[in-house]
């Protein structure tokens, strides 16, 4: 199954300081841990970003793609990402979120995979839950669903967060539970996130 992999290093970052996607960690920038990952399990890969963010030289089958909506909201990047994304289904995920664990992604990705004795689930997110709370930018997201996310947008400030979005009954969102993911990430290491440099890994 063709998968498009989404990786959004436009965020201010306030807390951490130095620019993210490029913040040296284990001997190469931040953004290229997630790009790495991404490359075992997408056809496709993406990094959307603000127009001033730093990077680091990208791969050259990685396409760069600037934030099309101006609001300081995760929502920007996600529905960029699936505007512009080649495969039906795209997994997004932050910059500063540097251990993915492919197995996990490939497992949440066969449950999205038609076969011939299952049909393909309307699902428009497929998405883990840790310590009660939803990892959206953990998760797979159907590429039709991006009017549907845009409403949220479009109906104007404040905008919900991502939890009560996709918490939203008009969404049909297949939520992981710890006792699933766990058999493919015993620990929850890829929903970790650097918030400061100093952070231990």
């Amino acid at each position: 199954m063709n998968l498009t992999g989404a990786i959004l290093a436009g965020g201010r970052g306030l807390r951490f300081g130095p620019p993210k996607a490029t913040f040296e960690l284990q001997g190469k920038p931040m953004l290229m841990h997630g790009l790495d990952a991404l490359s075992e399990v997408c056809t496709e890969r993406l990094v959307v970003a603000r127009p001033d963010t730093p990077l680091p030289p990208l791969p050259p089958d990685v396409r760069l793609l600037y934030d099309e909506f101006e609001i300081q909201h995760p929502l920007s990047g996600i529905l960029t990402a699936l505007r512009h994304a080649s495969h039906p289904w795209v997994f997004i995920c932050a910059v500063d979120m540097p251990f993915l664990n492919p197995a996990l992604i490939r497992w949440m990705m066969s449950l999205i995979s038609p076969s011939a004795l299952r049909p393909s689930p309307e699902y428009d997110v497929v998405v883990p839950e840790a310590e009660g709370r939803l990892q959206p930018l953990h998760a797979l997201y159907r590429r039709e669903v991006y009017e549907e996310l845009a409403s949220f947008w479009a109906e104007g400030e404040p905008i919900p967060s991502l939890q009560s979005i996709l918490r939203h009954p008009t969404l049909q969102v297949r939520v992981l539970t710890p006792g699933e993911w766990r058999a493919h990430d015993p620990n929850g290491r890829s929903f970790s996130n650097l918030n400061t440099p100093d952070e231990p890994l």
